[in-house]
């Protein structure tokens, strides 16, 4: 590939319209470099229309108030009771609560205060996902009712609660907690619309999978 850029307008028009600027060094490895990002755009131009197009049949499935409300429970699930809450928890009956050492209580009391903490903090984004949904539905009345709709809502409050800090929310969205539940909330969305399992395209690293057999016409409203 030989490109040539005569004018310094034609460049000035070229950054001005780009979405993207990556800069090559002209070195003895830049055709591979260019061939490499070639494919790799071409792969993220592919995944977007497959991600478009399971959009598109999620908008056009319809989701009852229920079913809405599994797809947020999917998304911030109730944890697991720590086994270490368990084990002391059946010391305290073996043993009863007179017989064990304080610290072995005072540890008891704190396992179950944080772990009662994250359950309630659970609930709390469940029903804050329920508040996104409604006014996501609002705003967008065609799409309102639908699997999208559920979907965009619970992702909607994964992408935008606050955090700790920027940097820890942004990690967190990409590899961490926020991810798993964004994916979560897709798996759990998609499972609405009754179609057997292909191949995503979302991410790459959660797994889920989405047949994109069989769609119909692009969805008039949305986000």
């Amino acid at each position: 590939m030989d490109v040539r850029l005569t004018c310094t307008n034609m460049l000035r028009a070229a950054w001005r319209r780009s979405l993207m600027r990556i800069a090559f060094r002209h070195d003895a490895h830049l055709r591979a470099d260019l061939a490499l990002y070639t494919e790799l755009f071409g792969d993220i131009a592919a995944g977007q229309e497959q991600q478009r197009q399971a959009f598109q049949i999620l908008a056009e499935t319809p989701a009852t108030p229920a079913q809405v409300q599994e797809v947020l429970a999917a998304t911030y699930p109730e944890p697991p009771r720590p086994w270490s809450l368990g084990l002391l928890e059946a010391l305290v009956q073996r043993q009863g609560a007179d017989a064990l050492p304080t610290t072995v209580w005072e540890q008891l009391q704190r396992e179950q205060n944080d772990y009662e903490l994250v359950v309630e903090r659970r609930k709390v984004l469940q029903a804050a996902g329920a508040n996104c949904y409604e006014r996501l539905c609002t705003e967008n009345p065609l799409a309102a009712g639908t699997a999208w709709a559920a979907c965009n809502a619970a992702v909607e409050l994964v992408e935008n609660r606050a955090g700790h800090s920027a940097a820890s929310s942004a990690a967190s969205a990409l590899f961490g907690e926020r991810a798993a539940e964004r994916d979560r909330a897709f798996v759990a969305a998609w499972a609405l619309t009754g179609r057997d399992v292909l191949n995503c395209g979302c991410c790459g690293c959660c797994g889920c999978s989405v047949d994109l057999q069989s769609t119909s016409g692009v969805p008039t409203s949305g986000r």
